[in-house]
């Protein structure tokens, strides 16, 4: 699926388990938009924003506010992997 970013957030550093062991984190959140299809249309009127949660390592491309991007899902249905399909014009 092919969306807009319209936002960007990293968040990183550690947690704690309940075992006890410190866990570091660094993920970004990606906000993105996008004109949803006939199907989802019956619900939803103007455009649909989404939020993906991804580990920074799988962000292959440098993703600015505006570009559009596709994002790639695992088998769990989450995220695994963000590309630019074109970059925004971000004057």
């Amino acid at each position: 699926m092919v969306v807009q970013v319209i936002g960007i957030e990293r968040k990183a550093g550690t947690f704690k388990s309940p075992k006890g062991e410190e866990i570091e984190y660094d993920n970004m959140y990606y906000y993105c938009s996008y004109v949803p299809d006939e199907e989802e249309q019956a619900d939803i009127v103007g455009v649909r924003t989404v939020e993906y949660k991804i580990k920074t390592d799988k962000v292959r491309d440098r993703i600015e506010i505006g570009d559009f991007v596709e994002v790639y899902f695992n088998q769990y249905r989450t995220p695994d992997l963000i590309c630019v399909v074109q970059k925004g014009d971000n004057k």
